[in-house]
């Protein structure tokens, strides 16, 4: 609260006086981004005594209480999430750093959670079929390549997939390979902010998965392009025999802007009454893009509304309701270890504090 009154003064007195109970709420309006940069600031509330005492009061520095997670020095947000994952990577790929401590993580990156997630498209499969002889379509909204991964997968161990339908946002490099064939990774500054945040990614983590598969399981071919993916930040298969097999894969692809998430929450919600968030949104609106008559498509739900409280507010005009136990989330103490993006940082770390 102090820290809101240093930056504005108002002409409101709401004090309750000694000895009475005062109270006071805040409301948080996030910094706005584009192409990495910030356009924006972000803009807070005081309600002192039920009464609003400071009105979007911008913000101009960084309050101690605010700075969750990691922060690293004269870098825009997106490049301290690249930052972020190449930390993670690294300490991912220290097979006996990981065996002396017992760390294992469930994450975007890791196996085991796209094992975990196969079983989605069996499931999926079974709820929308009657006999194993039927096909089914799903769509999913994807950034790192992880869930789309899973069904690719369960396709390869037999499951009647017909099509993987992957939905890019405005970042839309995978789009691109599947239409081109030419992967190429966004430098920081040409990666966008959008309303469908966890897909605002430059470079798929799990991509180099599925092109394995696709040049034949021939990892020193993996390895090669990968190479002059880090030397010339793209390569191109579109030429190659490697992209024809991308249509036996089942996959197609396309795009879904702000303006189209925000009519598909909206139709969604008059015709149906189901909320979805943004990047299920995506999802279905390029899903319906690729509808076969007479063949079922899944759409998988990827996120709760409740997590992208501005953008519902915008598409429907009422916030999404939160569930059980999160009411009052923000009120809840915050605990957490500010670390520099440096991998042997990170491993000192666990390793002072990994029982």
């Amino acid at each position: 609260m102090g820290a809101i009154v240093n930056e504005s003064t108002s002409p409101y007195f709401a004090y309750n006086g000694a000895g009475k109970w005062n109270a006071y709420d805040i409301t948080f309006r996030a910094a706005r981004f584009a192409n990495g940069e910030r356009t924006e600031k972000a803009l807070v509330t005081l309600y002192f005594n039920e009464k609003k005492v400071h009105v979007n009061v911008p913000i101009n520095q960084v309050w101690g209480g605010a700075n969750l997670g990691a922060r690293i020095q004269g870098h825009t947000p997106l490049e301290r999430l690249e930052s972020y994952a190449a930390v993670v990577k690294a300490v991912a790929a220290d097979a006996e750093f990981k065996r002396r401590h017992r760390i294992g993580t469930v994450n975007s990156i890791n196996w085991a959670r796209v094992a975990a997630q196969v079983v989605y498209y069996f499931k999926g499969y079974f709820a929308a079929t009657a006999s194993d002889a039927e096909q089914v379509s799903f769509a999913v909204p994807s950034g790192n390549f992880g869930n789309i991964y899973a069904g690719h997968v369960a396709r390869s161990m037999g499951l009647p997939i017909r099509r993987l339908i992957l939905a890019s946002n405005e970042n839309d490099v995978l789009d691109e390979f599947f239409r081109s064939g030419r992967y190429r990774v966004r430098k920081a500054k040409e990666v966008k902010a959008t309303s469908s945040p966890s897909m605002d990614i430059s470079k798929a983590s799990n991509f180099e998965r599925y092109v394995y598969d696709l040049v034949g399981g021939d990892g020193a071919r993996v390895r090669e392009l990968w190479r002059r993916l880090e030397a010339e930040g793209a390569f191109d298969l579109s030429h190659s025999a490697y992209y024809r097999n991308v249509a036996e894969t089942g996959f197609v692809s396309g795009c879904s802007v702000h303006a189209d998430r925000l009519a598909t929450i909206r139709k969604l919600w008059q015709r149906y009454g189901t909320m979805v968030d943004p990047h299920t949104a995506d999802g279905i609106k390029v899903g319906l893009e690729y509808r076969e008559t007479g063949m079922p498509l899944v759409c998988l739900e990827t996120a709760l509304p409740a997590k992208f409280a501005e953008t519902i507010g915008e598409a429907l005009g009422r916030e999404p309701a939160r569930p059980r136990g999160y009411e009052d989330l923000e009120r809840l103490p915050q605990r957490f270890e500010t670390l520099p993006a440096d991998a042997q940082a990170v491993k000192q770390y666990l390793a002072a504090h990994a029982a």
